[in-house]
């Protein structure tokens, strides 16, 4: 479509400049001289410009090595007020800010444009805006400029930013040349380029929308790809196009790649397709590396690890809820994956706002979910009420890729799901079926033989069983009546909710109950219900969490003799606050058979001591110990037959669990200490 485009330009550039006062374009289509304009004066460049292939198989690009800079002599009479700039480009990773372009001839201060680490355009005088840039994919930025009136910024067509305009002879005045990708301190990298266009008015919106977007008939890759359903063996990679086009991954342990994977279509609208390939047969623990493939079109290499097979291997994973909006997450979500550097991640859901809703969906979950996350390491979704909820076929489920071996949907497209990855089995629960999941088909999976080769199991359901906060809204009577004696009966350490935009946390009959949905905005306004004793960090406590008010996602770090999660804490603009609260879990026992309870403790606490004995004067060997609420070990086993007395005066202020064992007693207890 572009040669189209640029031979028509040179046959009337006369009459296309004078409707939409076109300075100059550059289409990078000559290989012996990309630089060389198709309208209008030559670039100047400091630097290296390579030749690429661009959005489309007929296209050509430029790649610009960081630090490049593009110079435009546009020969307007200067000072320029009003000019439009298009750039068709792409960025080929997130992480760093990019100039676009700088308005002072001599890069002596500030640059004037940028994308920022989390895709988001503009600079601090205009504002930035909230869609963000992809990684990876080509895309059309219109900016259009009147001082004292306009600034404005468009993305593939639609408007992103109705900034703040700048002064007559303001930072956005042009002097006799425009800068591209320059900037006086050096916030640049790599950016490729594939059209530029310089007009000499602020175009107005139908004149933006003439220009028309990239070719959606010849993009072969809209959005990412993206990473799910990894196992010891397989993986699927996913990316969304706008074409109809066949895919596939080529991948392999070297760079050489070497094997092929072909990607079958999901439809997710009649101009929108993903495409998803299972790879299977990949070796445990073992890094890949991959790139999409469509016609003549390839993505930049990228890397994916496929899991553990031993359940004593080290893992960390990532979890969070609630990704409603772009801000704190996207700064959250890149201390997670770069900083932290997880394995991979589960969402306790929410990850849209309506996953039925293709804008909408662009605008949160591909950017957060799909980009921030999935490009970079695998995730598992347990989705929630706004992402699946009263929607009989959400498109939401089009971009995900969950776990078909064990899964309540026989279909596979929209069930609860078991998915192990070396020492921890997860199991995600889905919205649109727990009343028909719990407490059966969920009690089958936690009884089954092989759960219990885990070490560690953790629930991941969207609504927690229990709330401080926001309880009269947010509980549901008949899963806190069917669930926590399912999962507390079959040895789960923690079951991980959202729902509740905040964080709360609790320990009962052996399992933590914690919701941590602070992602996006917090339920700042919404009201405590009746305390639960057993519930120690959240709606009552000031400490640590600011009544759990805070946003937030968690890490686990497990091993086969121990699983400790922390709760990362960040302000609302995402810088990191601190490791605010943590717990610690040990293993499961690997046989699920629990003793009769024939015989009842009963426990007392009077003053600072803790006593406890049988109630029916049995005599029988039992032992007692108490826990931290982070599962630390605050008092040893001790041993008894009628009675076991335990003195409390070294112990702080607080909550604690009683643990209580025996041949045919196992009993658990929250209590606290003034």
């Amino acid at each position: 479509m572009r040669n189209q485009t640029r031979l028509l330009i040179l046959l009337a550039a006369g009459t296309i400049a004078a409707d939409t006062g076109l300075v100059g374009q550059w289409d990078f289509e000559e290989p012996l001289s990309p630089l060389a304009p198709t309208a209008g004066r030559s670039l100047g460049i400091v630097g290296s410009a390579t030749p690429i292939a661009g959005p489309s198989p007929s296209d050509k690009a430029v790649l610009l090595a960081k630090g490049t800079i593009l110079s435009i002599p546009h020969g307007m009479p200067v000072p320029v007020n009003s000019y439009s700039i298009l750039l068709d480009l792409r960025i080929p990773s997130d992480g760093s800010w990019r100039s676009l372009f700088q308005t002072n001839s001599r890069n002596t201060d500030d640059a004037d444009c940028f994308v920022k680490p989390d895709g988001s355009v503009g600079v601090m005088a205009t504002g930035y805006s909230s869609p963000a840039i992809f990684a990876g994919k080509w895309h059309r930025l219109v900016v259009t400029v009147d001082n004292e009136t306009s600034y404005r910024l468009y993305l593939d067509g639609r408007r992103i930013l109705e900034g703040t305009p700048q002064p007559l002879g303001g930072r956005l005045t042009l002097t006799d040349t425009l800068l591209l990708f320059a900037d006086d301190d050096g916030e640049t990298d790599e950016i490729h380029l594939a059209r530029v266009t310089l007009h000499s008015r602020a175009l107005d919106s139908s004149e933006v929308a003439a220009l028309g977007e990239l070719d959606p008939a010849t993009t072969a890759f809209s959005a990412g790809p993206w990473l799910q359903a990894v196992s010891d063996t397989s993986i699927s990679v996913l990316w969304e196009t706008n074409t109809s086009q066949p895919g596939w991954v080529e991948y392999g342990t070297t760079s050489a790649l070497g094997s092929r994977g072909q990607a079958e279509l999901v439809k997710i609208s009649p101009q929108t397709n993903v495409q998803r390939a299972r790879l299977g047969g990949l070796t445990p623990a073992t890094a890949y590396r991959y790139r999409i493939a469509s016609g003549s079109a390839r993505s930049p290499v990228q890397e994916f690890r496929t899991a553990p097979s031993s359940t004593s291997a080290r893992i960390r994973l990532g979890i969070w809820g609630d990704s409603h909006n772009l801000h704190p997450a996207k700064e959250m979500f890149a201390y997670m994956v770069d900083s932290l550097k997880v394995d991979f991640a589960v969402t306790t859901g929410d990850i849209s706002n309506n996953g039925n809703d293709l804008l909408d969906l662009r605008a949160t979950f591909l950017p957060l979910a799909l980009q921030s996350i999935g490009s970079r390491v695998p995730f598992f979704a347990a989705l929630g009420n706004h992402d699946v909820g009263s929607y009989s076929s959400p498109r939401i489920r089009g971009y995900l890729d969950q776990p078909q071996a064990i899964n309540s949907d026989p279909t596979g497209l929209a069930g609860s799901y078991v998915a192990p990855y070396g020492p921890v089995a997860i199991v995600a629960l889905d919205w649109n079926r727990l009343d028909t999941d719990i407490p059966g088909w969920l009690d089958r999976q936690l009884k089954s033989e092989f759960l219990q080769n885990f070490p560690f199991v953790f629930v991941f359901v969207h609504r927690a069983p229990y709330y401080e906060r926001w309880q009269a809204a947010g509980e549901d009577a008949t899963l806190r009546t069917n669930y926590p004696p399912v999962v507390e009966a079959n040895r789960v350490q923690a079951s991980f909710s959202g729902h509740m935009h905040g964080y709360e946390r609790g320990f009962k009959n052996g399992t933590f109950y914690c919701t941590t949905g602070g992602s996006s905005y917090l339920d700042v306004s919404e009201p405590i219900g009746t305390d639960y004793p057993f519930i120690t960090v959240g709606a009552f406590e000031a400490k640590p969490a600011n009544f759990g008010l805070v946003n937030e996602f968690m890490t686990v770090d497990v091993d086969g003799a121990r699983a400790i999660a922390r709760m990362h804490a960040f302000d609302g603009s995402g810088q990191f606050l601190g490791i605010l609260d943590s717990f610690e879990m040990q293993p499961r026992s690997l046989s699920l058979a629990r003793p009769a309870r024939s015989m009842d403790v009963r426990i007392q606490l009077q003053g600072r001591k803790l006593r406890a004995f049988p109630r029916s004067g049995q005599q029988e060997p039992f032992r007692l110990r108490l826990l931290d609420t982070r599962g630390r070990i605050a008092l040893p086993w001790a041993t008894g037959t009628r009675e076991i007395s335990l003195d409390l005066d070294g112990l702080t202020s607080g909550c604690y669990i009683v643990q209580v064992g025996g041949p045919s007693v196992e009993h658990q207890q929250s209590l606290c200490l003034p």
